[in-house]
């Protein structure tokens, strides 16, 4: 059986990845706007619960449901973890004390 795909939201202007569930909705990037996106199937809503990511794109949730992004581009280089309070307290930024190159996924 063909997959079918169904637009639920966008166009954003640029690409998206790194969809995560949080339980309720699903949280995802957009890259070149370095935005992160909530969207929620049971209400429809859509909002930006995040700006200036530097080009974020990978996401994952910790059993806390706090959020962790992998920032590739600008100041990024980096794996950090973003918090409720708007902080954001970086994990990684390089190894062998080599900067990382373009955090991914």
């Amino acid at each position: 059986m063909p997959w079918q795909f169904e637009l639920i939201a966008g166009p954003f202007g640029g690409i998206t990845e790194g969809p995560v569930w949080d339980g309720y909705a699903v949280l995802f990037t957009n890259i070149e706007n370095s935005l992160i996106y909530r969207y929620c199937p049971s209400t429809e809503d859509l909002t930006v619960v995040r700006g200036d990511t530097n080009n974020g794109n990978g996401l994952t949730l910790d059993q806390d449901k706090r959020l962790y992004c992998c920032e590739g581009g600008g100041e990024g280089r980096r794996v950090v973890r973003y918090n409720d309070d708007g902080t954001t307290d970086v994990i990684a930024d390089q190894f062998e004390e080599k900067r990382l190159n373009s955090p991914n996924d």
